[in-house]
């Protein structure tokens, strides 16, 4: 018996499809029919309203998806003596510490006004220890 599995993606969603556990694409707004009569296949929906992008395999994926990542989220990156201030829609929304990364999801500009949120570096001087 042959079981086609449907998953809608909504437009304000970006997804992540599994296979037994194990990442298989990016999926984005749409319906997807799949050949799954085990149900081995999961989807996991992300909110793109809210940009800030967290997950367990975070790291593998900027590796091993590198172009799907570049294409998909903005990756702000900080050096060990900078601070990145992230405004969304004009206004500060997150501030990123010293040697961090974060993601956050590329959006529609005109639904969601994700893409023009800017960041910028702040230089913190080098602690020397004996100042007083």
């Amino acid at each position: 018996m042959m079981v086609m599995r449907k998953f809608l993606v909504r437009k304000h969603e970006r997804a992540m499809m599994f296979n037994k556990g194990d990442f298989v694409r990016f999926l984005a707004p749409g319906t997807y029919w799949e050949f799954d009569p085990l149900h081995r296949i999961t989807v996991e929906r992300f909110d793109i309203t809210v940009p800030a992008f967290e997950h367990r395999l975070t790291d593998f994926l900027m590796k091993a998806y590198a172009d799907d990542v570049e294409a998909l989220f903005e990756v702000v990156e900080t050096g060990a003596s900078e601070v990145a201030v992230i405004f969304e829609n004009r206004r500060p929304a997150d501030v990123i510490g010293p040697d961090q990364r974060a993601r956050y999801w590329e959006g529609e500009k005109l639904l969601l006004n994700v893409r023009n949120f800017a960041y910028f570096l702040y230089r913190i001087p080098p602690y020397r220890g004996d100042v007083k």
